[in-house]
Formats: C-alpha cells, structure tokens, sequence
C-alpha cells in the first residue's frame, strides 16, 4: 500500500466524524476533498446542513482531460459512478469500555486496521479515491466521466445523498458502485427500508386513578398497536432468496415523570423489504392497523412514514456488472442467489429511485461494522482499490 493511500486513510478514520453526535461530517469530506485535488481531480463541494456541519462533495475525473474531438464524440455508456459515505455510527460509553484500543486511534495489528469507520466504510472510501488518483496517471483512457459522490448522513435520514439529486444526471451516470463493506463480494440486489413513527393518545391523570386506565393510558394503546403489528403476517412478501420482510420496533419514549399516567407515546417502527416488497405496501399495512386499533379504542394512532428506501435488483447484463465479474474472475449468475444480496440499505437504494443501476463491492465485512474492535483487512483495502482501478479503465476503453 502506498504511503499517501495509507496516511489518508490514517487521517480520515482519525476524525471522528460520528452522526448525529458530532459536528466533524465536514472535515471527514474536506479531507477527502483535499486528497483528490492534490492529484487535480476536480470536486464541487455541496452544503447540506449548515448548522450541523454537513456537506457532500462531487469529484470527477472528467472527459475535458480529452481533446475536443475526442470529447465531442458520440457516447452511449454514459459515466460510471462510485459512492461513498464519510459519517460513522457512534460510540457508546458502553461500548467505549469494549474496545481494546481508542476507536478515533487508527491502530494496526498484523495486516487489521482497527477503528471507527475502518470498515463502514472509510476503507472503502479511501480505496475509490486512490482508485481515482490512479487513473489520472493515464488521462488517454477517458472517454466517459468517472464520478465519486461522497455523501453525509448516511446513517441516519440521508440527507446527503438527497442533496446531491439535484446536482446528478441519473440518465447519464446510471452505472454506480457502492464501496460499502461486502468481504469482496459483489452484490446486485440489496433489501429495501422504511421506517415510521407512530404516536398514540391518552389523557394525563394522576398515577393513583385506577380509572384512569381505561380513560386512556397512551402507554397501554401502544402496547395493544404493538401486538397487532407482532401479529402480522408477511409470508406473502417471501422472496425465496432473503426471506420475507420483517419489521419491529426500535425505541419508545412517553411520559412526562413517574406520577402521571402519560398522553402520549411515540414508537418508532423499522422495516426491512424483501426483494418483491415496497415501501408502499408497508406505509399500507401501518395505516390499516392503526385504523382498526384506532376504531377499538376510538382514538386515533398518528403514522408519518419518515423514510422510503426501494429494494433493487440491477442485471447482470449491465456493463458495470459484466466488467466487474470479468475482473473478479466470477462467472455469471444464473439466477439471483442470497449471497449476492446486500441485507441493509445504502446510498444506492435511494438512487436506484432516481434511475442508477447499483451494485456493491468494498473492503470489510458488514458483521464487524457498527460494534467495538471494528476492522478492515488492509489486504481487501488494496484489493479494492486495484479493482476499482481495473474498473476504470475497462470502462473506457470499452466500445
């Protein structure tokens, strides 16, 4: 690994870039920012948030590299588009006391980089940008524009990637790959997500007013929402590859003190989609049982749906999939397995709404991601870098 490819990477995970505790989502993109034009390659920085310090940035290595008769001719690939994000999960005070070394300390043990963010996924995101910085060395090979968006907010809402629609050509930039964790693997499908909060009402009484139970604890109408929701039954939504979708709950708040019966509760309700699911059948399910326990009790149960992510499948007759298989020495598939499916959401569900084709490949393995003594193998980092690179080049030079 190159000295300058292994200081970046050092430098990005010793920011400690964490959504939504911290205000450093900034500096995470302008290290990026600044290591990409040191090899000249151009970037559009794009604030998002500013008074929570988030900004995405566009970086391409683009055809006016080429002469103007080479760069007027005629093109049908369009470009091909990589993605990454810069904010990492945070660490509890808990989880601090797991790690055996400081999670902002990038630390090499054998051939692992442990830290925050070594795996998801700023492993990924320095291997796209050497990627990149490599492939200027060779300006005679682009005939398309090859673009890196590198977004924030990734592990929350997604504003980011929401931000940079309107600065993208979709149509154009149709082929994207997503450097999130895969172990290597490519994967051309991903599972779908959305996810609600939904609010019961009560009426506030006196904690010693056996009555006022049956007037209305907000606390007990969740409950019997909850169980109903446990209830469902999602054997329709089975799509033989990852199974059916699923949802459940993933925190509760009510209550002003102890003493008084609470008026409110808020729960918020996560759904991960099946291949052959959308997030409109699910904002449909939600609705109809909020009705039917809303009629029970007579009081009404409020949805508003926070999020929409899209499962996607992208063939295996797209270019970018074939060049990648190619390159991988994989062959192709001749139907979708499981192990080519990613499990959570990414960038790419949201833009595969907006037209791109997406697959996913980068350094790491997801089931050491979001936890203590988190890694990436720097062999992987390499690797990926080198594909990405492999990439690149095939890209263009292909007719």
């Amino acid at each position: 690994m190159e000295t300058y490819f292994k200081q970046f990477l050092y430098d990005l995970i010793s920011i400690a870039s964490t959504n939504p505790t911290s205000d450093k989502e900034d500096e995470a993109i302008a290290c990026v920012e600044h290591y990409l034009s040191c090899a000249g390659i151009d970037y559009q920085h794009i604030v998002v948030d500013e008074a929570r310090h988030r900004s995405c940035t566009i970086a391409r290595i683009s055809r006016s590299h080429l002469s103007a008769t080479k760069r007027n001719s005629p093109t049908a690939k369009g470009a091909l588009t990589f993605c990454g994000h810069i904010d990492v999960v945070p660490v509890s005070p808990d989880e601090r006391l797991q790690w055996k070394t400081p999670p902002f300390t990038p630390t090499r043990r054998e051939n692992k980089l442990f830290g925050r963010g070594t795996c998801d996924m700023k492993g990924g995101i320095a291997a796209v940008a050497t990627a990149m910085r490599n492939a200027t060395t060779n300006t005679s090979h682009f005939c398309e524009d090859i673009t890196f968006l590198v977004t924030c907010d990734e592990e929350d809402r997604m504003t980011g990637v929401r931000a940079l629609l309107r600065y993208i050509k979709p149509q154009y930039e149709g082929a994207l790959i997503i450097a999130e964790p895969t172990n290597m693997q490519l994967m051309t499908a991903s599972r779908g997500r959305s996810f609600a909060r939904c609010t019961t009402y009560g009426k506030t009484a006196h904690g010693s007013q056996k009555n006022a139970i049956q007037q209305g604890n907000a606390i007990l109408q969740m409950q019997h929402f909850l169980n109903q929701i446990a209830n469902e039954n999602f054997d329709h939504t089975n799509d033989n590859i990852t199974g059916t979708s699923f949802w459940q709950p993933l925190s509760i708040r009510a209550g002003v003190e102890p003493g008084i019966i609470p008026d409110r509760c808020t729960c918020m309700i996560d759904t991960r989609l099946s291949l052959i699911d959308n997030c409109q059948n699910f904002e449909s399910r939600l609705q109809s049982i909020a009705q039917n326990c809303a009629h029970r009790s007579a009081k009404n149960i409020d949805i508003d749906i926070l999020d929409k992510r899209e499962p996607w499948i992208t063939s295996d007759d797209a270019l970018h999939v074939k060049i990648l298989r190619n390159i991988m020495a994989q062959p192709p598939n001749s139907q979708l397995l499981a192990q080519n499916t990613f499990l959570g959401s990414t960038d790419g569900n949201v833009l595969a709404m907006h037209g791109y084709k997406p697959v996913i490949l980068g350094p790491g393995d997801l089931a050491c991601a979001h936890r203590a003594n988190e890694y990436v193998n720097l062999d992987d980092v390499e690797r990926a870098c080198q594909i990405y690179r492999e990439l690149i080049t095939r890209w263009c030079e292909s007719s």
